[in-house]
């Protein structure tokens, strides 16, 4: 069993430990100090933190590589050059730097999937999404995530955003009003915010639905405190599917029964007229499709509003 002495004397071979590694890093240090002016030493410490933490990337198999390389306190990450997909990249990180890449970059789906909870903000401002063409799920699952900032964010070329914040239920306030969503296709939209909980503010005023083949039903599923929305345009156009009331075509904002008439009326407004996309002034077949807004949106709308909608070759209930 150890005595006193012992302890003291592992004391004593500690400190000194510890003032030759402080001197070995350039801290001046002492063996006559005492542990109290040590120990605050560490934190002059300087050196490259490439020593103990990668910092840059440049491979082929980008999935759970922050995560896997438990990435703590450290610089910017600098996305090699080469790189053309950062699928995955940052899956269940639980701390994340601020990552820099270039154009070459194509692929950010699945990105920033399920982040640890305590991570509530993440700086993209390094991001050159210019010719990214997928963000499918980039910042989805993350249950602590409260605010992020995407004014810097090029999605020109995108063309898929299919389930972007699923589930990110914390979130209060979405600003997306940039983004440019001109070539996003097919069922490109489908669960962007889906269960989005505490959701109350989401501008998407910029987004062309237009190349959309479908708006897919699950879009707002779950988000019950949205009040402000600002609607896109040209929901509607780019519809294919020959039948009435296809279920993957309807807009369904039922749940939602906080809408502002502002909010609604930004919905209606931006409805495609369905008369031109099935061409029924040249002989072709109107086939109608939804908008389901619920008895308590309804009650906020006029007679004349809502046939604004239904004048477009739309179902409202």
């Amino acid at each position: 069993m150890a005595t006193i002495s012992d302890y003291l004397t592992q004391l004593q071979t500690d400190k000194q430990t510890l003032v030759d590694n402080l001197v070995a890093k350039g801290v001046e240090a002492t063996s006559d100090e005492t542990f109290t002016s040590l120990v605050p030493k560490v934190l002059d410490v300087s050196g490259d933190v490439s020593e103990y933490f990668e910092t840059s990337y440049s491979g082929t198999s980008p999935k759970y590589w922050i995560r896997n390389n438990y990435i703590k306190k450290i610089p910017d990450i600098i996305i090699d050059d080469s790189v053309e997909t950062l699928e995955y990249f940052a899956y269940g990180a639980t701390s994340l730097p601020k990552i820099v890449c270039n154009s070459n970059v194509k692929d950010m789906s699945n990105m920033y999937y399920n982040i640890s909870p305590t991570v509530k903000n993440i700086d993209v401002s390094g991001l050159d999404t210019s010719n990214v063409t997928s963000m499918k799920n980039m910042f989805s699952n993350n249950s602590g995530l409260i605010s992020i900032d995407l004014s810097n964010f090029d999605t020109s070329k995108v063309t898929t955003i299919n389930s972007l914040f699923a589930f990110s239920t914390n979130i209060v306030s979405l600003d997306l009003s940039n983004f440019d969503t001109s070539n996003v296709e097919d069922s490109g939209f489908n669960r962007f915010v889906y269960s989005n909980s505490n959701l109350e503010f989401l501008n998407i005023s910029s987004f062309d639905f237009g190349k959309a083949t479908m708006f897919g039903t699950e879009i707002f599923y779950n988000c019950s405190k949205l009040k402000d929305l600002k609607f896109g345009f040209n929901i509607g156009k780019g519809y294919i599917k020959k039948t009435e009331n296809y279920s993957n075509c309807s807009i369904k904002l039922s749940s939602c029964s906080n809408l502002t008439h502002d909010s609604l009326m930004s919905v209606i407004n931006g409805l495609y007229d369905l008369n031109l996309t099935y061409d029924v002034a040249n002989g072709g077949t109107l086939y109608t499709q939804q908008l389901t807004l619920g008895s308590t949106n309804l009650a906020k709308l006029t007679e004349e509003e809502i046939a604004i909608a239904t004048n477009k070759g739309w179902t409202v209930s």
